[in-house]
Order: structure tokens, then sequence, then C-alpha cells
């Protein structure tokens, strides 16, 4: 086949087809090198990972080391090190599977272990077999001798005991009758012996290494088996008497003789354990010839694994040689097959595109009509496309049934269903579609505007009215009970004092009743004004706390109960009247109830919170305050949330308006109320934020 023939074939393909050649060719040669590239990439990768693993496996090895070693130091923290060290040994022995199986682990890619590492790894397994058995030695032995570190703790909790029995036993030679100055003496030197005797046991214990043999602590061992001697031949001389470097030792007498006895039987196990010291190792010998192995063998051990890292990074390096080389040959062929490509290309659909960019740049500025020459890719004229033809005019029609399209949506969009645009018919369904979607839209919109219209005049008639009938609901009950609670305490009070009058007939009883009097008059336009304002308090003044707890004590007749006044010269800035109306219904709230006898007088306190301001003084302080405290019964802590509710009482005869009273007051001065319990046990109530 001539070239001629072929570039006639391709001419007939349509623009689809020679795309798919052109991909299919750059798919094909994509493959290969990402095929090849793979390949080489995860064999050296694996190499890598190997060499990585080896070097892993040199600081595991160290590691291993260092917890042997710690087990032989700190005996006392085997199970945290033994953990840590059973972990290492875990993890050595399965990276040395892996480099034995697989150059590194199936984790790590393809690729064998290559044939000049086998012996190196060989011999690292040989190695490792053996020191895991010393390192199982270090694990399940103990390091030191059970009986030598329990000797070593007996010497070290003892001394002072049997420094204590000495000091005991010199002070009955003391008070014996006689001269025993040389058996004092004696015992003196028993202290002496006995210190050294710790001291030397403290010495050889803290100082006898694992496999070595210390010249300092055998001489030590040695003093120490002689003091305990000399302890031994003093101790029998004073229990028998006799004669000890020529002085003569006398028989103990009745009161020694006992002291003496108990020194015999305290020393006893100290002599045993400071011999066991004496005459035993601190380390066992199978623990400690394999902590020998393990530090002999462990630079060994890190060698090999040194050699195998190094023998997967040399082939690793090699491999990327080649995979460097193989790039540079792979690159080659892609430009080549890029350049050739890129003409195919350019040829058979690249030139015929660019004549239909210029057909289509022809319409989009208007030049939609007129015959034009086509021209083929090669530069020869033939028959034109039936395939470039028909995208053209379906270039065209788009671009025109598109734009009658989008002059009708903006139109349906803007509701202006009189638009001419809309007239116009959109061919086949989509058109039909379109006009459906017209009729239901402008049905639509009416039924949703009528609806919106009635539902917002029904929702606006539902709310004025149910606001207008929560507040008249609010208001109607606040001002009954208000007034039904609030004004009988100073209408009893006025009872109260005409039955004094009519008894006495004194002009104070008769004034005592006029300012009752009064007070439900004035108390009554307070509560309406409460009622109409929902209790908010809109005038204050500057008004002293204890003015106020006394006036309020006079009204509530509170005949059963104490008054106390802690807060002279306090001031708040509240309307005087609410005020006065919270400390009548408190201290009457302490009064009934208070106390459960009722011939019990009830103490009430009135004091303040922190710092408040004064006369001479202003407080920033971020809480203070006063209180009202009683020393009754006490409010119990689940019915101190409850006891502001309205209607929440006790007592039968309340009404259980009187603390949800105090509760809006001191809201509506911005302050707050808390109730605790007193020091006495009682009630005490906490407003803040005056």
């Amino acid at each position: 086949m001539d070239l001629p023939e072929l570039n006639h074939i391709i001419s007939r393909l349509t623009v689809n087809q020679k795309l798919a050649i052109i991909l299919a060719v750059l798919l094909v040669t994509t493959g290969i090198n990402v095929g090849v590239v793979n390949l080489y990439q995860r064999q050296t990768d694996s190499l890598e990972a190997s060499a990585d693993l080896a070097k892993d496996q040199q600081v595991r090895a160290q590691e291993m080391a260092r917890f042997s070693q710690q087990l032989t130091v700190n005996p006392s923290d085997t199970t945290t090190i033994q953990t840590r060290l059973n972990q290492t040994i875990h993890e050595y022995n399965r990276g040395l599977s892996q480099l034995e199986s697989r150059g590194g682990g199936t984790e790590f890619g393809v690729g064998s272990v290559p044939t000049e590492l086998t012996a190196d790894i060989q011999a690292n397994r040989e190695l490792w077999t053996e020191y895991r058995a010393q390192l199982n030695t270090v694990r399940t032995q103990q390091a030191v001798n059970s009986s030598y570190a329990e000797s070593a703790t007996y010497i070290a909790t003892h001394q002072q005991d049997i420094d204590a029995q000495l000091d005991q036993l010199e002070d009955q030679y003391e008070s014996a009758a006689g001269d025993f100055s040389a058996e004092r003496e004696l015992v003196s030197r028993l202290q002496q012996l006995n210190g050294q005797i710790s001291s030397y046991t403290t010495l050889i214990a803290n100082n006898e290494q694992l496999g070595q043999s210390d010249f300092g602590v055998q001489g030590s061992k040695i003093a120490l088996e002689r003091r305990l001697t000399q302890f031994d031949r003093r101790l029998n001389v004073l229990k028998t008497g006799g004669t000890y470097q020529e002085t003569r030792i006398q028989s103990p007498p009745a009161g020694v003789t006992d002291a003496l006895n108990t020194l015999s039987e305290e020393w006893e196990p100290y002599r045993t354990s400071g011999q066991t010291i004496a005459n035993q190792e601190r380390y066992n010998t199978e623990y400690a010839a394999a902590v020998q192995f393990i530090q002999t063998n462990t630079q060994t051990l890190v060698e090999r694994s040194d050699t195998v890292a190094r023998g997967f990074e040399s082939v690793a390096d090699r491999r990327a040689v080649f995979l460097q080389r193989l790039l540079f040959a792979l690159f080659g062929i892609n430009v080549v097959v890029f350049a050739l490509s890129l003409r195919f290309s350019n040829r058979y659909v690249g030139k015929p595109l660019t004549h239909l960019t210029d057909v289509a740049d022809e319409i989009a500025s208007g030049q939609i009509s007129g015959e034009e020459e086509l021209v083929s890719a090669t530069g020869t004229e033939q028959e034109p496309r039936d395939e470039i033809e028909q995208l053209k005019r379906s270039f065209s029609e788009m671009r025109e049934t598109l734009e009658l399209v989008s002059q009708q949506a903006d139109a349906l969009a803007a509701q202006r269903f009189d638009d001419p645009v809309l007239a116009e018919s959109v061919p086949g369904e989509f058109g039909d579609n379109l006009q459906a979607m017209q009729a239901d839209l402008k049905e639509l919109i009416k039924e949703q505007e009528a609806a919106q219209e009635e539902l917002e005049s029904q929702k606006a008639e539902l709310q004025t009215q149910k606001e207008k009938l929560e507040r008249q609901n609010e208001r109607l009950d606040q001002f009954a009970s208000l007034v039904s609670h609030d004004l009988r305490n100073p209408l009893g009070t006025a009872k109260m004092y005409l039955d004094f009058a009519k008894d006495t007939g004194e002009e104070e009883d008769f004034d005592s009743v006029r300012e009752s009097l009064e007070r439900m008059d004035t108390m009554i336009d307070d509560l309406l004004t409460f009622a109409r304002t929902g209790g908010a308090v809109t005038e204050t003044e500057t008004v002293e706390i204890a003015a106020i707890a006394r006036s309020a004590w006079d009204m509530a007749a509170t005949h059963d109960a104490e008054l106390s006044v802690e807060v002279e010269w306090a001031r708040v800035d509240a309307d005087p009247d609410k005020l006065l109306h919270v400390f009548e219904n408190l201290f009457r709230n302490a009064s009934q109830h208070g106390s459960p006898d009722t011939d019990q007088t009830v103490n009430i306190t009135v004091g303040r919170i922190a710092t408040m301001p004064t006369a001479t003084r202003s407080s920033p302080d971020e809480k203070k305050g006063f209180y009202i405290a009683d020393d009754g019964v006490g409010i119990p802590e689940e019915d101190r949330e409850d006891i502001f509710e309205h209607g929440y009482s006790t007592s039968e005869q309340g009404n259980g308006f009187g603390m949800s009273i105090v509760k809006q007051v001191v809201d509506a001065h911005g302050w707050e109320i808390t109730v605790t319990e007193s020091e006495d046990g009682g009630a005490r109530f906490e407003i803040t934020g005056v």
C-alpha cells in the first residue's frame, strides 16, 4: 500500500475514528511506559525497603542490648522493660523473616533476595538464634539472687532496730547498781560495729556489678564478715561474762539480762543476712552469662545487619541506574510517538476542525447564509463531508433555538406573560413542554398569590388575637393574685390595732390603724401600676436597707420572731415601696414556715454579701447584695427551684403567691435571688446584682 492510497483511506474516516486511532496509539505507548517503569520501580522500592528494614534491625539489636542492661540495673521495673524487650524481639524476628523470604516482606512489593546476600542473611539468622536464646534467659530468669536482695533489704530496715536495742542495753547498765563502765564501753563498740555492718552492706549492694570482679567489693565482703564475727563475740561476752581484751566483763544483772536476750533475738537474723551478703554473689550465674553474651555479640549482630543493609542498597543503586537508562530510552520513544501523533492529528483532524471553527465564527458574526467551497484537510478538492456539514447546520439551528429559549425563559422569570417572544414556537418536544410549563406556571402563580394573601391575613389575625388574650390573662392573673395576697397583711394589721384601740382607746393604736389603711391605699396604687406595667421598675432612689428592713418588720406583724439587722449604712438604688414589699413577704415567710413549733421564736437576720456601697464607700464588686436568713427548719434542696412558682405553698392557709411576688419584684429591679441553707440550718435568701 503506497502513501496516496493510505491518505485516501484516512481521508474517508470520520473525525471520531481518527481521534480513536490517535488515542489508541498514545494509550498503548503510555501503557507500555507505565508497565515497564512500575515493574522496575517496584523492584527498586522493594530493595530500598529491605535496606531500610535491615537498618531498623540494627536499631532493634541495640535496643535489645539496652533493655537487657536495664533489667540488670533496674530489676524493680521489670514489667515495663520486659514488655518493651518482648516487643523488640518480636519485631526483630519478624524483620529477619521478611528479609529471608521476599527481601523486605510482601508489603514492600515484588522482588526476591539477591543471590549475593543469601549468605549474609543466613549468617545473621544463625547468630540471631543463639542471641534470642540468651535473650529468653534474661527475660525469664531473675537477675538478682533473691536471698541476697532480701538480706540487703533486711539489714537496711533493721539497722535502726539494733541501734535501739543497744541504746536500751546501755540504759540498763547505767541504771544497774555497780560499776559497769567496761560493759558500757563494750556496748558502745557494738554500736560502732552495727553502723559499719550497715555501711559495708550498702556499699556492697550498690557497687557489685554483673560479670565484674571488683577488688573493692571483695574487700568490703571480707571486712563485713569480720565485723559480724566481732559483734557476735562481744555480744556473747556480755551475755556470759568473762575477759575481753584483758578487761574483766561482769555477768549481766537481772534487768540487763532481758535486754541482752531481746538484742540476741534481733541479732540472729541480722547476722544471717550479713553473712549472706558477704558469702553470696548478687547476680545469678546463668543470667550473668546470658547478659555477657548479649553485650559481646550485639555489635556483631549490628554489623551483620549493616552488611545486609549495604548489600540491599548496592543492588538498589544498580537497579536505579538501569531504571534511569530505561527512562531515557522510553522518553525518546515517547517523543517520536508524540511527534507522529501530532502530525497525524494536525493533518487529518486539526485542519478540518479549523475550517469548521471559521464557519462557526461566521455564524456567530451573523453570516449564517451563503455558500462556501469546502477544502479538504489535504488541500485537494473533494465532495463535502456529511459529518462536518451536518455539524454546521446543527450548530446554526441550535444557536437560533437556544436564543429563542433564552428569551422566553427571561420573560417567564420576569412574569412578562404578554411578551411577544412567548408567542413564537420552539420546534420539537422541547417546545411542547415549554408551552405546557408556561401555562402551568401562570396558573400556579395565580393560585400561590391567592393562597399567600389568605394565609397572611389569617396568620396576622390569629397572632393579634393570641397576643391580646395572653396579655389580658397575664395581667388579670397577676393583678388578682397580688391584690388578694398583699392586701391581707396590712388589713390584718389594721384589724389587730383596731381591736387594741377598742380595748385601750389609745390614740397610738388608732394611728397604727390609720397607717395600715394608708399603706393599703398606697399598695393598691402600686399593685395597679405593677399589674399594668408587668412589674417593671421605672423610678428608683437610694435607700438604706436597714431602714427598709425595720419598716417591713413593723408592717409584717411577726410577733413570734426576732429581727437582727447587720447592714447598717448599706444602700441600694431601688423602688422603696416594692423593696419594702420584698422584706415583708420574706419576713412573713420565715415567721410562718421557719419553725415547726409554734411556741419557738424564729431568729431572722438581714446581712450583706461581699462589700456593698455605704455613705463613704462605693465598691465595684462583681457579686454584692444582701441576704435574709433564719434559723428555722429551712427549705429542702429539691423544693428550692419551685418556691418562686405561682401557687406553690407548703401551708394549708397559704395561697402560694408570696414568694412569686418577691421573685417578680427582684426581677423587675434587674437583680437575682437564690435560696440556700443558712449557717443555722434554716433558709437563706440571697439577693445579688444590686
